[in-house]
């Protein structure tokens, strides 16, 4: 059972009638274990979850932004680079953006300096790549706000046209620490 927080309900609003064809909630996905503590990260695997249906990944051809404006904030969308040696930011949410100490878009994570090479973020991040599934084991939130912050995240591999993990959909919330 998801855990509701109540500032992402009140930004989110009536948030089933503004998603399309997203249940919210993960109960009976197949992803056995994943419970996102977030509304945002488990309305985020319901969406990777429909778009795959029976296939083991969703295609990235498949992904419409329009279909979850109302996470958009919450993402970040990063481009593989060589298998996962390295992940280009290539949307950054406006919500994600108030908690990163500057924008990335565009930069290679190997270029930023707060992001640890061989690191526990890098790790998940190859390791969704590699397994070719959701990751949900969030880090330590590190970022300007980090005395009364934490987050939840769950990192979603989608292939290209040859099966190949080519892009990550991440979707972030910070929650008050409590």
């Amino acid at each position: 059972m998801l855990k509701q927080n109540p500032d992402a309900a009140k930004r989110l609003g009536a948030i089933s009638g503004h998603l399309k064809g997203i249940t919210v909630g993960v109960a009976g996905n197949r992803d056995e274990g994943i419970q996102p503590v977030s509304e945002i990260c488990g309305l985020g695997l319901a969406y990777w979850n429909r778009l795959r249906g029976t296939s083991s990944l969703p295609n990235v051809s498949q992904f419409d932004p329009l279909d979850i404006v109302k996470l958009l904030p919450h993402v970040v969308f990063l481009e593989v680079i060589d298998g996962g040696t390295d992940f280009r930011y290539r949307v950054i949410g406006e919500h994600v953006l108030e908690f990163f100490s500057a924008n990335y878009t565009g930069m290679l994570m190997s270029e930023n300096p707060r992001i640890e090479p061989e690191g526990h973020l890098i790790t998940r991040l190859r390791r969704s790549v590699d397994l070719r599934r959701p990751i949900h084991d969030p880090v330590e939130y590190i970022g300007p706000h980090r005395d009364f912050k934490k987050n939840d995240d769950i990192i979603l591999p989608f292939a290209d046209d040859d099966g190949q993990v080519k892009r990550l959909l991440v979707f972030v919330e910070f929650i008050n620490k409590a």
